[in-house]
């Protein structure tokens, strides 16, 4: 091999070829290299790039020769001749696309950039423009679709003077000009106030998203069978699916229903009452990616006399029990088990998933492929594998797979670096389960169980991130699990049965929570319930916590 001298490295003022790496994107046919700017920084001589990618504005400064030097061999076909060709190198992050020209946007250092970019600030406009740019899409098209089969803006019926229920051809005055679906069609020119009433009187007490709903349903599908669980006036309540289908707003609420219901993250939890001590109970499970068994072996559930865990139960049966109460609620953690079960399931399970991670019913936390160690692990392995486990939640999942809090349960030791790492990927939250006995003891004592922490001194306040720590590491209250695996005494809520239990039981579990409450300086507390591979049978779980809620 042939020595290379600085003498034959052409400069990068001759020729300058850029190394481009897009962080947190994929580079698709619509990226076009021409339109790349470059700028250069006459401070300290180092180069700017900025681009677009989709609706993305994405910039970078050159990185630092500190890193090495990376040569090109270039060869020329008509004369052979070699060229070695210094590159540089550039990360391009993105930052908000606004009003303002290339040049103007690159006026900004790079470090302001940089703060920018992962904050809480960023990653919540970003939000909001997404759910604002899905609203408009969803009215718009619910307003096309309203008006897309009617021809004539007002239907002769001068030939149809006691139109009745089987006129259901009749089509009301359309508003052309309508801009929401309120304003499409005029409620009184489609049933007269009389029949509304009778129809609301139907209804006031019927549940919405529970039984309204799907009996609409039904009369779409033209399911007799379906239609026979729901014990309505059928007479009025077909004139209800009219209303619906024609305007906006019927029970005071309006027909967007399941849109308006549908909330994730912060806005699906119940809301924190103040003066009183709030107990969050939180089901979990914790599912090692490989510990005393292989991934195979704890998914599939092989080799149970070493261990007793099979994770494909579990997503099973939590997702069966989700699905039959929208009151329950459950977190997972480990997105190399969940892909593992997700790509072997049917439309309709992953149907149902989507609309409980919508609705919040099965929110991610942590997100990345497993819950790395924060010890031995190099940061870049680190950043590797969530980048994994959080774009499968995001491509899968969107705004509302997306993890809002680390959840760092297991590992023997934390590190400021992996907390200055989860506050730069805009995590809102870290909750860790173990910590010294000492310091544990101190923080209860000193009502210090939940702290601001600073993840590097360097990057100051960006790299700050609340951290709270688990009071029973991640494990239910003593004498309060109710897995298939523990032997602790079931809820009993019958008044005559001698195992009648149920008042006890509350008043054991309230005392715990006083003093729990004890150690951290607010009025919410958070209690875990689950343990290592719980709920391979999630029914035991979450009929008792249903009677404890109760």
């Amino acid at each position: 091999m042939t020595e290379l001298t600085p003498d034959v490295v052409y400069p990068k003022r001759s020729s300058y070829p850029m190394i481009v790496n897009f962080q947190n994107a994929y580079v698709t046919a619509e990226f076009n290299d021409t339109e790349c700017s470059l700028f250069t920084n006459e401070d300290n001589d180092k180069k700017t790039v900025l681009t677009q990618l989709g609706d993305i504005v994405y910039t970078g400064e050159e990185e630092s020769e500190s890193i090495g030097k990376t040569l090109l061999i270039a060869r020329d076909r008509k004369t052979g001749k070699v060229r070695i060709i210094e590159a540089g190198h550039v990360e391009l992050k993105p930052v908000i696309k606004n009003d303002l020209n290339a040049s103007q946007l690159l006026e900004t250092s790079g470090l302001e950039l940089s703060r920018k970019f992962g904050s809480k600030k960023q990653k919540k406009q970003m939000e909001q423009r997404e759910k604002l740019k899905m609203n408009v899409e969803t009215v718009t098209q619910q307003v096309e679709k309203t008006i897309a089969n009617v021809s004539v803006d007002q239907l002769d019926t001068s030939n149809y003077e006691n139109i009745t229920e089987s006129d259901d051809f009749y089509v009301p005055p359309i508003n052309r000009t309508a801009t929401s679906v309120e304003d499409v069609y005029d409620t009184k020119k489609i049933i007269n106030e009389d029949d509304f009433e009778k129809i609301l009187s139907e209804i006031e007490d019927k549940d919405c998203s529970e039984e309204i709903l799907p009996s609409i349903q039904a009369i779409v599908d033209k399911n007799p069978t379906e239609m026979q669980k729901f014990k309505f006036n059928w007479s009025f309540f077909k004139m209800i699916v009219t209303v619906l289908f024609f305007v906006s707003a019927v029970c005071g609420i309006p027909v967007e229903l399941p849109k308006t219901v549908e909330k994730c993250g912060y806005e699906s939890c119940t809301q924190a009452e103040p003066g009183v001590l709030n107990v969050h109970i939180v089901p979990h499970t914790h599912d090692d990616v490989g510990w005393l068994k292989t991934v195979d072996q704890y998914y599939f559930g092989s080799r149970n006399n070493i261990q007793k865990a099979g994770v494909q139960y579990i997503l099973d049966s939590v997702v069966k029990e989700l699905w039959e109460d929208p009151k329950r609620r459950f977190i997972y953690v480990e997105t190399a088990f969940f892909w593992k079960w997700w790509v072997r399931q049917g439309d309709d399970v992953r149907h149902k998933v989507h609309t409980m991670v919508r609705q919040g019913r099965l929110q991610f936390v942590g997100g990345a492929w497993s819950m790395n160690d924060e010890a031995a692990s190099h940061y870049q392995s680190t950043i590797d594998q969530f980048t994994r486990g959080l774009r499968k939640l995001n491509e899968t999942f969107g705004v509302c797979g997306i993890p809002r809090v680390g959840w760092q349960i297991d590992p023997f030791g934390h590190s400021r670096e992996f907390a200055s790492l989860l506050a730069g990927m805009g995590y809102d939250g870290l909750f860790l389960g173990r910590i010294d006995y000492q310091d544990k003891r101190t923080r209860l004592n000193n009502k210090e169980m939940e702290m601001i922490w600073r993840g590097d001194d360097n990057l100051g306040a960006s790299s700050d991130i609340f951290t709270g720590v688990l009071y029973n590491t991640y494990s239910p209250p003593p004498g309060f699990c109710f897995d298939v695996l523990c032997d602790d005494e079931p809820i009993i809520d019958d008044p005559h049965s001698p195992m009648y239990n149920v008042d006890e039981r509350v008043d054991k579990f309230l005392a715990i929570s006083k003093n729990m409450s004890k150690g951290y300086r607010t009025n919410n507390i958070l209690i875990t319930m689950g343990e290592d591979f719980h709920y391979q049978d999630a029914e035991m779980w979450f009929h008792n916590l249903d009677k404890l809620i109760q």
